[in-house]
């Protein structure tokens, strides 16, 4: 439940921060897609990160928000 609520933290964040188009520099085409290496460096990577930050919604597991770059465990009541 914790990484669906990642994802959609993480579509929130793109489309407030407003990219349209996620290029990434130095990417080499001719490497093997799964090697992580070969994507290069997202030029947004600093403006999601902000966006990102300031995201808060109630997820599946809980409330999702961030504070000093951590994300904030959920309150749990137990009955």
């Amino acid at each position: 439940l914790l990484a669906y609520d990642a994802i959609t933290a993480m579509a929130l964040a793109i489309e407030e921060a407003g990219t349209n188009n996620l290029t990434f520099s130095n990417a080499d085409p001719r490497r093997n897609v799964s090697d992580l290496e070969a994507f290069g460096l997202s030029q947004y990577g600093p403006m999601l990160l902000q966006t990102l930050s300031g995201v808060h919604f109630r997820g599946l597991a809980g409330d999702f928000r961030f504070f000093n770059r951590q994300l904030q465990p959920s309150v749990f009541e137990i009955v």
